[in-house]
């Protein structure tokens, strides 16, 4: 569940959620006609971004967005979704997506 979510003239949505040992979709609904997404790490976890079925080891780990306030900005629309897990506890990440 998104912790905040703020929308800037419809061209910009703004949300913080936290991302647990379970896969969360990141955002949970996306920005419609999205073009891009910056997400950014608020904890000192390592948080694992990818596919529904992403995993902090092996061969469905994801894209690793290291401990505090690294980025990562993929150019992906809304109908593309987004994951994101961590090994152990929660991490806040803030999202901000774009059209």
């Amino acid at each position: 569940m998104p912790i905040a979510t703020i929308v800037y003239d419809s061209r910009v949505k703004h949300t913080i959620i936290s991302v647990g040992v379970a896969a969360v979709k990141l955002p949970t609904t996306p920005l419609a006609f999205r073009k891009s997404v910056f997400i950014q790490n608020l904890s000192t976890s390592v948080i694992y971004l990818g596919e529904s079925d992403i995993s902090t080891t092996g061969e469905r780990r994801g894209i690793v967005l290291p401990s505090q306030y690294d980025n990562v900005t993929l150019d992906i629309g809304d109908g593309v979704d987004l994951y994101g897990i961590v090994a152990s506890g929660t991490a806040d990440v803030v999202i901000v997506e774009t059209k």
